[in-house]
């Protein structure tokens, strides 16, 4: 299912719509049918096509293993980090002490930095059970890896040796 985020209350909606909404999904349904000058019907048509390009992005993602190729690449990073690697972490921090959790994945389709389309499966960094920043594992469509890195936070980490 589309979700749309409304960031109106429904008493500011149109009356048109309002007067005729049957839930507020209904009523934000009808409101972007009329923002894009479609037909409730073309618009209800258009979330279906888009709810099967998201229900094949999310099987795609899972034939290609991008979560668990993410979290290997993560505990690669993690394995290979040198002494000096670890002095680029705040004084008192060891990347042993850190783990990953799957944040998302998302299909940047017109980016403006590559020449192509690609997947961004988002790992966020958790130390001693608080967020402190993210790996991102970027695959091209085809699941061919791309490029992957680590980011730690500096607001969560704000002392640097």
């Amino acid at each position: 299912m589309l979700r749309v985020a409304v960031r109106t209350t429904i008493d500011t909606w149109p009356p048109a719509v309002k007067g005729t909404a049957g839930s507020v999904a209904d009523a934000a349904l009808q409101l972007s049918a009329r923002v894009v000058g479609q037909t409730r019907e073309e618009t209800a048509m258009s979330c279906n096509a888009l709810d099967e390009a998201v229900d094949l992005l999310r099987r795609t993602s899972e034939t290609q293993q991008l979560v668990a190729r993410a979290q290997s690449g993560f505990r690669a990073w993690i394995d290979e980090a040198t002494d000096e690697d670890e002095r680029d972490l705040p004084a008192g921090w060891s990347y042993s002490e850190m783990s990953a959790e799957f944040q998302s994945s998302t299909l940047c389709f017109q980016p403006a930095l590559l020449s192509y389309p690609y997947v961004d499966t988002r790992l966020r960094i958790m130390r001693k059970g608080v967020e402190v920043g993210y790996y991102r594992f970027i695959t091209r469509l085809d699941g061919e890896e791309d490029d992957d890195y680590f980011v730690i936070d500096a607001a969560a980490a704000p002392h640097r040796r």
